[in-house]
C-alpha cells in the first residue's frame, strides 16, 4: 500500500476550484469555470470549461487563465471579459475603466474581441442574442465621466492618481476586498450589441443590491444616496420596452433582501412592515404584483434564502443561488449542517432537499435538469448533474493525500450543540496529543463535515482538532441563531461546554495542551476567551473584533452591523457596547496570543487587532502580530497564495511552539 502524502500549508496549490455552472439557452451545453492557485503569478487563473448537456465530454475551452466572468451570448457562443488584447492595453495605459469582451464558440478556436465598453463591468447577463444586462461601477457626482472622450478621461484619471490624499464625502468610504470605494456605486445598464448603444437603467448615485431580469422586466433592489447609505433598500421594476422605472417599495420603509421576477410578480425576501426594529435574523418570502399593490406573504422561512453559509477554505468562485424554472423558484439554503437546493411553488410549499447532504454551492436548471457545484464529505469541489459527478478534477488529490475522517459529536445542554472531532493522522491509542479548538466566523455561519484545508493540515501534523456550532450559528432557525445583544455570554458557554465534553469523550486529547483560534466572529470569540479564562496554552486571533465602539465607526458594515448585533450603539448605550468588547477584559489576559491581520481588511479593520495586541504587550504577555500587506478579510479563503501559505506557516509555528514543547 502506497503511503499517502501529508497535507501541508501549500497543499492547496493542487486544488481545482469549480464554480459558476450554466446551461446554454437551448440546454445543449453546460459551461463552468475552473480556477487554480498559481504561485508564479501569486493569483488564481481561471478558464472556461464545457460539458455536453448530458454531462459527457468535459473539455477545456479557454487557456489564457483570464476567463472568470462569462455569459452565454447564443446557443453555441460565450462572452467573457479579459485584459488580453493590444486594444485593451492601449486603452488602459492611463485609464482602467474599460471592459473588453471576447467571444468564443463551443467548437473552440481563438476567442475574438466582441466589443469594448467604456465602463468597468462587474457582471453581464444575456437578455437576448442582441441585448445584455450589465452591472457596472459608476461614480456618484461624476455623471458625465463615462461619456467624456477618452483623452479627457485619461487626464482626469491621471490627475486623480497623482492626488496626495483621498477625499471621503459618503459612507461607506471603503469596502472589504475592494479598497477605497468612496463615491462608487453599483449601477445597471443595458447594452444592445447591434447598435452599440449603452443605456443606463439607474442613475449614477443608485446602488443596486439585488438584480433579476427577463425579456420584459428588470427587477432591482437598492437605493440612490449621496452621502449615507440607508439601512433599508427599495424595490423597483424597469420595463425594457418603454424604459419606465417604477418604485414598488419605497426605500427606508421595510427590509427587502434578494428579489426575483416570477411572471407578473416580484418574489422578495423581507420582513413584515410592522417589524420596525431589526430584531429578527431571517426573512420570509413575499409576492408583490409588478403593477403595484400590497406585498403578500408567500411563506414564512427560518433560514437564509438563496445562499449557503457552510464554512470552508477550499472553494473559490460563485454561481446562482436562486432562480425561476417553470412554475417554481429554486434556491439554496443552509438547514442543519448542509447546504441544499430547495424549491417553492406559488402556494408557498417548500420542497424537501433536492440535493444530497453536503454543500450545494451554485446551480442552474434547464427542463428539469439540475447542474450544481458540490462538496461532499472529503471531496473538493466538483460539478454534478442530476446527482451524478461529471468532473473529477480533485480525485487525485483526495486519493493521494492523508485526508482525515470527521467524527460527529453532539453536546446536549441548554441547546444541542453539533460538532466534530478529527484525530491526528499518527494517532495511537493511549498516547496524548495536543488539541486545536477552532471557532467559525459569522457568527451566523456553520461548520459541517465538508473539507476544510487548514483543519486537515493540523490533523496531519499531530493535533486533535475540535470544532462546533454554538448558539449564534446558522442552520437551526431563529431561536438558535439569534444571539443579538448576547455576544460572549451563551455562545461562550456553549463553546466551553462542548470543548469539555469532547475532551471527556477523547481522553487521548490532552486537556493540558489546548490552543484556540478563529477568524472574524471566531477572532472576536478568541479575544473574548483569553480575557475570561486561562485554560488555553496559546491562542491565534484572526481578523478579529476587540472593541465594538471602534468597529461601529471603522468597518465597512459597522454602522448597522454593530448596532444590530449588540442591541446598542455608541449613541444609545455605549456601556453595553463596551461590556461586549474583549478589549475591556484585556488586563486579565495571560495567554500567549498571535494576531493574524490584513492591512486592507475593511470588515474588521486592523485597529481591532492593533488595540488588543498593544494591550497584551502592556500586560507583558507573549504576543506577535503578522500584518499581511494588501490582503483583505478574505485572506484565509481567497488571499494571494503566498500570503495564505505564510499565514498557515505562522499559525502552525505558533501552535507547535506552545503545544509541542
Amino acid at each position: 500500500m502506497v503511503a499517502k502524502k501529508q497535507i501541508q500549508p501549500d497543499s492547496f496549490l493542487q486544488f481545482k476550484y469549480v464554480s459558476s455552472p450554466s446551461f446554454s439557452p437551448d440546454g445543449k451545453w453546460i459551461a463552468f469555470v475552473v480556477r487554480r492557485p498559481d504561485l508564479d503569478s501569486n493569483s488564481y487563473p481561471g478558464d472556461l470549461y464545457l460539458a455536453d448537456g448530458d454531462g459527457k465530454n468535459v473539455r477545456q475551452l479557454t487557456v489564457g487563465g483570464d476567463a472568470k466572468g462569462y455569459c452565454w451570448s447564443g446557443n453555441d457562443t460565450l462572452l467573457f471579459s479579459a485584459k488580453r488584447s493590444q486594444h485593451y492595453k492601449e486603452l488602459a495605459k492611463e485609464d482602467g475603466d474599460f471592459t473588453v469582451f471576447y467571444e468564443i464558440s463551443v467548437s473552440g478556436g481563438e476567442a475574438r474581441e466582441a466589443f469594448c465598453l467604456p465602463v468597468p463591468v462587474t457582471g453581464i447577463r444575456r437578455i437576448s442574442d442582441d441585448l445584455f444586462l450589465l452591472t457596472t461601477f459608476c461614480h456618484c457626482g461624476r455623471q458625465d465621466f463615462y461619456a467624456t472622450p477618452i483623452e479627457e478621461r485619461q487626464k482626469m484619471a491621471k490627475a486623480y492618481n497623482e492626488e496626495c490624499c483621498y477625499t471621503f464625502e459618503d459612507h461607506p468610504f471603503w469596502t472589504d476586498d475592494q479598497g477605497i470605494t468612496t463615491g462608487r456605486r453599483v449601477g445597471v445598464s443595458l447594452y444592445r450589441r447591434s447598435t452599440g448603444e449603452l443605456k443606463p437603467v439607474t442613475d449614477p448615485c443608485f446602488n443596486a443590491t439585488s438584480i433579476d431580469a427577463n425579456d420584459k422586466y428588470i427587477l432591482l433592489s437598492g437605493e440612490s444616496y449621496a452621502h449615507m447609505r440607508p439601512k433599508l433598500h427599495g424595490l423597483y421594476v424597469y420595463t425594457i420596452a418603454t424604459g419606465e422605472m417604477r418604485c414598488l417599495i419605497e426605500p427606508r420603509t421595510r427590509e427587502v433582501g434578494i428579489s426575483l421576477l416570477w411572471g407578473e410578480n416580484a418574489l422578495f425576501a423581507g420582513k413584515p412592515t410592522d417589524v420596525h426594529e431589526d430584531t429578527r435574523m431571517y426573512c420570509d418570502m413575499f409576492l408583490m404584483p409588478l403593477a403595484g399593490g400590497e406585498a403578500k406573504l408567500l411563506c414564512g422561512y427560518d433560514h437564509y434564502i438563496g445562499r449557503g453559509t457552510l464554512n470552508s477554505d477550499a472553494r473559490l468562485g460563485g454561481g446562482k443561488g436562486i432562480m425561476l424554472d417553470g412554475d417554481k423558484v429554486f434556491f439554496i439554503a443552509t438547514v442543519g449542517t448542509r447546504n441544499d437546493l430547495y424549491s417553492v411553488d406559488a402556494e408557498g410549499h417548500i420542497s424537501e432537499p433536492l440535493t444530497p447532504a453536503g454543500s450545494c454551492d451554485g446551480f442552474d436548471r434547464f427542463n428539469s435538469n439540475t447542474v450544481w457545484v458540490g462538496m461532499y464529505g472529503d471531496n473538493l469541489t466538483e460539478l454534478y448533474l442530476n446527482g451524478e459527478a461529471i468532473t473529477s478534477f480533485n480525485t487525485e488529490y483526495r486519493e493521494t493525500h492523508d485526508v482525515v475522517a470527521l467524527e460527529p459529536l453532539v453536546y446536549h445542554g441548554e441547546a444541542d450543540i453539533d460538532g466534530w472531532v478529527m484525530k491526528p493522522t499518527d494517532y495511537q491509542p493511549g498516547k496524548k496529543f495536543p488539541v486545536i479548538f477552532h471557532i467559525h466566523g459569522g457568527p451566523c455561519t456553520a461548520f459541517s463535515d465538508i473539507y476544510h484545508h487548514e483543519m486537515q493540515m493540523w490533523a496531519n501534523h499531530g493535533y486533535f482538532v475540535i470544532f462546533c456550532n454554538p448558539r449564534g450559528s446558522d442552520g437551526k432557525g431563529e431561536a438558535f441563531a439569534n444571539i443579538r445583544g448576547k455576544y460572549g455570554t451563551i455562545d461562550y458557554e456553549d463553546l466551553m461546554h462542548f470543548l469539555d465534553y469532547a475532551l471527556s469523550q477523547y481522553p487521548d486529547a490532552d486537556s493540558d495542551r489546548v490552543g484556540v483560534t478563529g477568524g472574524s466572529y471566531g477572532g472576536f470569540m478568541t479575544n473574548w476567551i483569553v480575557g475570561h479564562t486561562d485554560r488555553f496554552v496559546c491562542a491565534v486571533s484572526q481578523r478579529s473584533i476587540s472593541n465594538w465602539i471602534i468597529m461601529e465607526h471603522t468597518s465597512d458594515i459597522g454602522l448597522y452591523f454593530a448596532a444590530r448585533e449588540q442591541g446598542a450603539s455608541t449613541r444609545t448605550d455605549v456601556e453595553k457596547m463596551w461590556f461586549h468588547s474583549p478589549l475591556k477584559y484585556a488586563p486579565n489576559v495571560k495567554t500567549p496570543t498571535l494576531f493574524i491581520q490584513s492591512d486592507h481588511d475593511f470588515r474588521c479593520w486592523m485597529a481591532e487587532a492593533v488595540s488588543f495586541y498593544s494591550a497584551l504587550q502592556f500586560n507583558g504577555v507573549e504576543t506577535k502580530m503578522c500584518l499581511f500587506k494588501g490582503e483583505s478579510h478574505e485572506l484565509s479563503r481567497s488571499g494571494r497564495p503566498k500570503s495564505r501559505i505564510r499565514r498557515m506557516n505562522e499559525i502552525m509555528a505558533w501552535m507547535d511552539g506552545h503545544l509541542k514543547k
